[in-house]
């Protein structure tokens, strides 16, 4: 299936989570993210959090894929070879909740059409204890 990715579209929203992590770490992110093989780009951004009330703006990385659809594509209207697996979207879905995402983004997010695809590696996807989701 696949990848997510973020497109540029003015007023639109990206929700997400931050990590903070230790700038000697970057090089083993972008590997496990796939820049070296052109699967995505590392991109600087400014996000607002909002933590304990207080609005912030930071910077982060975050990736988007070499490859980006030029526009973005309604949920129901993707073709094939942009819908993830069933197993990711269920993935994606979980870390959506689990760091206590907007339930209006969450039920957005499950509006994705999904290609049906399970992992090939259902035992290691087991060992992450995800809820269904989809």
């Amino acid at each position: 299936g696949s990848p997510a990715t973020i497109i540029e579209n003015h007023g639109s929203i990206v929700y997400g989570a931050v990590w903070k992590i230790e700038n000697t770490d970057l090089d083993e992110l972008d590997r496990q993210e796939g820049v070296e093989c052109g699967i995505y780009k590392p991109l600087n951004v400014t996000v607002k959090t909002k933590i304990d009330g207080v609005e912030e703006e930071i910077p982060v990385r975050t990736y988007q894929l070499v490859d980006n659809p030029p526009a973005p594509i309604s949920p129901n209207e993707r073709p094939l070879a942009r819908q993830p697996s069933k197993t990711y979207l269920n993935v994606m879905l979980n870390g959506a909740e689990e760091t206590g995402l907007p339930t209006d983004y969450i039920n957005f997010m499950k509006s994705f059409k999904h290609n049906g695809q399970l992992a090939s590696n259902m035992e290691l996807v087991e060992k992450l204890h995800l809820k269904e989701l989809l």
